[in-house]
Formats: structure tokens, C-alpha cells, sequence
């Protein structure tokens, strides 16, 4: 059997945004007021909304919405710093105070996309919208409302709506104060709850993502919240096709973009003949620097039993691959997940390289049933800062 060479590469995703990120803009409302919300979509239009000292999350301050019908259609906009391009990854954290649970309950914040970069109908118009916190109803085609979680919009394209954040081991709401979390990029938009993944969608993302909305304009009668440390990022998230040896084994089905997403489209590659091994390669770059942290993910399964799974990390001090993780190769689709902190830098070569291996193997050799299987990857990625 000839082999054949897998030119792949994988796609980087970070956690969150963090010091390897361009910041784009943040507001800890510090100042005491909405000062770096220039664009007023609806203004207060009764007492008690605005920055206050009542409930901060850190510091002093902190974005307070009453809920009341007079003060709930109130929301601000802020352009970033510079657009975020459909090459990067956009990211978006803050902190929202849940307070009452109600069904009823309809505030987020949102990130957009306009024609110029302008937030204008008279220059600009909306292209994407991305929301994250709380709202009362689904309308994303083959999604079901789910009362007791939080909620995400994407506006435009096919499919689009609002959804649920309800994967598996996804925080419920509860009263107090939740961590929200979107990251997007040209291929998916992920929203994590309280540091936890909860729902990844294709992004339909068009344009680039130049302003941030503070508030839904939408009614959302007696469940008031709270914002505090709005933040959006850019990451470069550019992904480099890097030449390689070939890898052990004949591709079936692949492509860079079936390892983009948990969607169950696959790399399929069949074992080499002659050591019954299948081995593929994974290339990519960052950007970042003075790297203190590293996760690589690979979700991966094979046809039948009785098969090792061994992940290498290419070591760019000591130039060698280092085995990092093993284990009995499940026939269903699983993730396993490599952290490194204080070696993490070690990992990453001069110009930002990342290298990562899945090696399968028979357990053993001998017996006929482990042989020319195929060998299965839906996902790979790197999380790096």
C-alpha cells in the first residue's frame, strides 16, 4: 500500500483573552461612568441604571441594569480599537450578575459586524451580530428552549438564531456573579460558560467585528443584572500549512477542515501494512510570546478494539518528540487533553511553531483481528498563552 502524505495543519483556539491578546478595548467602569460607551442606541430613561458602587464584581464599579419596564430597553455601543479581521479570532469575557432566574429575562452583550466599520445606518450597515447572557426564547432551527441555562445569538446566515448553552457538564443559571465567554473565528463561534465550553456553532461570520454593545434594547420586565470587566481581544489564528514527513498510513477522508470542529467529519486514515501503525502529524503557528501555558486537544477513536493511542509534542529545546499522553484507543469519538505550564515555552519554536503526533499501535501484534483498521480524528487543536 502507498503511502500517502497528509498535508494538515491545525487550527489554534485560545482560552481566553489574556495577555498574548490585542486588546481591543475594556471597560472595568472604574471611571464611575459610560464614558467608553460613546454611541447611546437608547438612552436611561428612568432613575437607577447606570454605573454604580451597589454590586462590583472587581473594584468599585459596575454596569447595573434595573430590569424595570421604564429602564429596560436601555443600551450603549463602543467601537473597538481597530476591527477584528475574518483571520483572527475575536474574543469577548465578562462578568454578568444573574439575579432573579426569571424566564422572562432578555439582556446581553453583543459583538458586530458593519459595513465600514461604522456603526451608522447612514454610512454603515449591520452585517453580524454574536450575543451571549440571557433570553427568553430559541429560534436556531433544531434547537430546543432550555429554561435553567444561558442563552447566544448569531444573527445572520443559515442557520442562525438564538440557542441554548447546553452541552454536556454546561453550568445552569444561578444567582450570582458568571464569567461569559465568546471566541469566533471564520469557521465556528464557541461560548463558554464559568470557564466551561457550553455551545460551539458555525460563526456565518461576515465582515470583520469592529463594535460591542453594552445591553438588549429588548424589554426584560423585573430581572435586573449586572456587567463588570468588558473585555474583547484579536488573535491571530492564521493557520500555516507547514511541509512534514509523511505519516505512517493511507488517508481514506480529511481535510483540514474536518479537524475544525466535533461535528463527526473526520480524518480517516488506514494503518500501514507492513507495522500496522497510522500516524498523523499536526502543524501550526501563534503568535504569542513568553508562552507560560499550552493545551493541546485531540478528539480521536478507532474501528476496533485493541489499539494503543500515543500523543507526541515536538520539543523545540531538546529537538525531540516527547510522548505526552497514552491510552487504549476507545471506538467512540473521545477527547484527550495535554496541559503544560512550566515546560509550555519548551513547545513552541522560534517563530511561533507548534508540532503535535497521534500514534496508534496494535496492542498486540499478533493477533490478526488488530489488523487494517481505520483510524479515526475529528478535532485538534492548541490553546496557547
Amino acid at each position: 500500500m502507498q503511502l500517502k502524505r497528509l498535508l494538515l495543519a491545525a487550527s489554534l483556539t485560545f482560552a481566553a483573552v489574556g495577555a498574548n491578546a490585542e486588546v481591543v478595548f475594556f471597560d472595568d467602569f472604574e471611571t464611575g461612568d459610560l464614558s467608553k460607551w460613546p454611541i447611546v442606541i437608547n438612552p436611561p430613561a428612568g432613575a437607577g441604571e447606570g454605573v454604580t458602587t451597589t454590586l462590583p464584581k472587581n473594584g468599585s464599579y459596575s454596569m447595573y441594569f434595573p430590569g424595570s419596564a421604564a429602564n429596560s430597553t436601555d443600551r450603549w455601543a463602543a467601537p473597538l480599537s481597530r476591527a477584528i479581521s475574518a483571520s483572527e479570532t475575536a474574543v469577548i469575557s465578562f462578568w454578568h450578575y444573574d439575579a432573579t432566574l426569571s424566564g422572562n429575562s432578555r439582556i446581553y452583550i453583543e459583538l458586530r459586524s458593519y459595513t465600514n466599520d461604522t456603526y451608522s445606518t447612514a454610512t454603515g450597515a449591520l452585517q453580524q451580530l454574536y450575543a451571549l447572557g440571557e433570553f427568553n426564547n430559541t429560534t436556531y432551527p433544531g434547537e430546543t428552549h432550555v429554561t435553567n441555562k444561558y442563552n447566544a445569538r448569531i444573527a445572520f446566515g443559515s442557520p442562525a438564531g438564538w440557542f441554548p448553552l447546553n452541552l454536556a457538564g454546561s453550568p445552569n443559571r444561578s444567582v450570582g456573579w458568571h464569567e461569559m465567554r465568546m471566541e469566533i473565528n471564520s469557521v465556528s463561534a464557541k461560548f463558554y460558560v464559568d470557564g466551561v465550553l457550553s455551545k460551539e456553532m458555525p460563526s456565518n461570520q461576515i465582515g470583520t467585528i469592529d463594535h460591542v454593545v453594552l445591553g438588549s434594547g429588548s424589554s426584560s420586565f423585573g430581572t435586573p443584572a449586572s456587567f463588570d470587566d468588558v473585555r474583547v481581544g484579536a488573535f491571530s489564528s492564521a493557520i500555516s500549512q507547514i511541509s512534514y514527513p509523511p505519516p505512517m498510513g493511507e488517508e481514506f477522508n480529511g481535510g483540514l477542515s474536518a479537524l475544525t470542529a466535533s461535528d463527526d467529519v473526520k480524518v480517516e486514515v488506514f494503518n500501514d501494512p507492513t507495522n500496522l501503525m497510522a500516524q498523523i502529524e499536526y502543524n501550526a503557528t501563534t503568535t504569542a510570546t513568553g508562552v507560560t501555558s499550552l493545551t493541546f486537544n485531540a478528539e480521536t477513536s478507532a474501528a476496533r478494539p485493541g489499539l494503543a493511542l500515543a500523543i507526541a509534542l515536538y520539543n523545540h529545546t531538546t529537538t525531540n518528540w516527547t510522548t505526552v499522553a497514552g491510552r487504549t484507543e476507545p471506538q467512540s469519538d473521545t477527547l484527550s487533553t495535554v496541559n503544560l505550564t512550566t515546560t509550555a515555552a519548551d513547545y513552541v519554536g522560534a517563530g511561533g511553531e507548534l508540532a503535535a503526533r497521534t500514534t496508534w499501535s496494535p496492542i498486540n501484534d499478533e493477533d490478526p483481528s488488530q489488523d487494517g483498521w481505520l483510524h479515526f480524528v475529528d478535532l485538534v487543536n492548541w490553546n496557547v498563552q
